[in-house]
């Protein structure tokens, strides 16, 4: 929906045509926030120009992803995840390029770029850990374990976050993104934009994630990212 609006603007923009002096584009440095269909995360890119069209690009991110069959329920106030075995987490660097199929000639109008790249990723399992009433010689007490199916009516909520991370594990794998990149705003040397498309993740061995009888080894991510940066380089 985001791609279709910001095309239909720029087909439709009328304005004052930019007479200002241009920047050549050299580098640029960018970060970025990121909504997917599987969770969210952010990144750092910086681009370099090809040529009058093109642009290299790196790019390096870190994402949260959720599995889909994530159900949070409430005990006694506290939430939980049932079922959830390690949470996922993803760094990754990525090299690709940025081609240029609209360019913004009008103040206030909007910049349509591809964008699309591959490269390595790790993915992060840190084990996910429960809160569960005990009782031993009479006495009540809290212990904190792993996901038990026969326990889940006990669950109190889920440990704090440091519980078991030294236990962390790392998984290596390639990922690869295509999508469409709108840059909009008035100033030269600052950089707004707005990007949509798809991140594909293929880990080496499959994910234990959640309490299944199957484990995925490829995830597939829709995102849309706000982007805002700064260019470096000569009138």
């Amino acid at each position: 929906m985001v791609c279709l609006i910001a095309v239909s603007l720029e087909l439709s923009a009328q304005g004052e045509v930019d007479d200002k002096k241009r920047v050549f584009r050299n580098h640029e440095s960018t970060v970025a926030i990121e909504l997917t269909s599987n969770g969210y995360g952010f990144d750092f890119r910086r681009g370099t120009r090809i040529d009058g069209f093109k642009k290299r690009l790196f790019t390096f991110g870190f994402n949260y992803i959720k599995h889909p069959k994530e159900i949070r329920y409430a005990t006694r106030g506290k939430k939980y995840v049932f079922g959830k075995l390690n949470s996922l987490y993803t760094l990754s660097a990525t090299y690709g390029f940025q081609n240029e199929l609209f360019s913004k000639l009008d103040k206030g109008g909007i910049a349509i770029r591809l964008i699309y790249g591959a490269g390595f990723t790790a993915g992060i399992l840190k084990p996910y850990y429960y809160l569960r009433d005990s009782t031993s010689n009479g006495d009540e007490f809290i212990v904190t374990e792993r996901f038990k199916a026969s326990a889940h009516t006990d669950y109190l909520g889920e440990a704090h976050f440091l519980y078991g991370i030294e236990k962390t594990t790392l998984v290596p794998g390639i990922t690869a993104d295509l999508g469409m990149n709108f840059e909009f705003g008035n100033e030269e040397r600052s950089i707004r934009a707005l990007e949509c498309g798809v991140e594909l993740c293929q880990f080496l061995k499959k994910i234990e994630h959640m309490a299944t009888n199957s484990h995925n080894s490829f995830y597939m991510l829709l995102y849309l990212r706000f982007r805002i940066g700064k260019i470096t380089g000569k009138y």
